[in-house]
């Protein structure tokens, strides 16, 4: 599907513990955006708790459609908070892939997000992962802290399809307290060229 613009704002997962083994996805975008397109993820959050049994992903936002340049995405102020999984659960994180191609993506504002108090499991972990990224595009401001887990840690990745001909600035991120036992930790992984 096309759309012109979506809003996803204001919504909230409340004190939630699930018994399954299935893949959790807090919020999951859908469809290419036109070169007009604009879409809004803003000021969703965990309320009080959020917990789940071992097994498969738990993700907090998943963005991977071809939108493309022109479009403009735009993530700022949600808290995904309070977060507990065990086992093997492979915890994702905040995943915008949005875009078309390496040249061809939508401007992204990556802004005031809040991810802290999270217990994972001993899979690795990726807390924000941001790629095909048009421009300009900010990725700022944004929390990950009061981390632990046994599984080896990545807060903030950028992947190397993002644009090599538009500036994407990366400023501002607090990063606090990441603990992985005897695995790596990764404040900011950069692959972009």
């Amino acid at each position: 599907p096309t759309s012109t613009s979506a809003n996803i704002n204001k919504n909230t997962f409340t004190n939630l513990n699930l018994n399954t083994s299935g893949p959790v996805t807090f919020i999951y975008r859908l469809g290419n955006m036109t070169a007009t397109g604009s879409e809004h993820c803003d000021s969703n959050s965990i309320v009080t708790a959020f917990s789940k049994s071992d097994g498969s992903a738990v993700t907090f936002f998943s963005a991977g459609s071809s939108s493309v340049a022109g479009s403009v995405m735009v993530n700022n102020l949600n808290n995904f908070s309070n977060v507990t999984v065990v086992g093997s659960t492979n915890l994702s994180g905040w995943l915008n892939s949005e875009g078309a191609s390496s040249t061809n993506g939508p401007a992204k504002t990556i802004t005031n997000n809040t991810f802290n108090n999270i217990a994972g499991g001993t899979s690795p972990v990726t807390l924000m992962s941001v790629n095909y990224s048009g421009g300009p595009s900010s990725v700022s401001n944004n929390t990950i802290t009061n981390f632990n887990t046994t599984g080896a840690i990545v807060a903030m990745t950028l992947g190397n399809a993002n644009s090599t001909t538009q500036t994407i600035t990366v400023s501002g991120n607090v990063f606090g307290i990441l603990t992985s036992g005897t695995s790596s930790v990764t404040a900011i992984s950069s692959s972009a060229s």
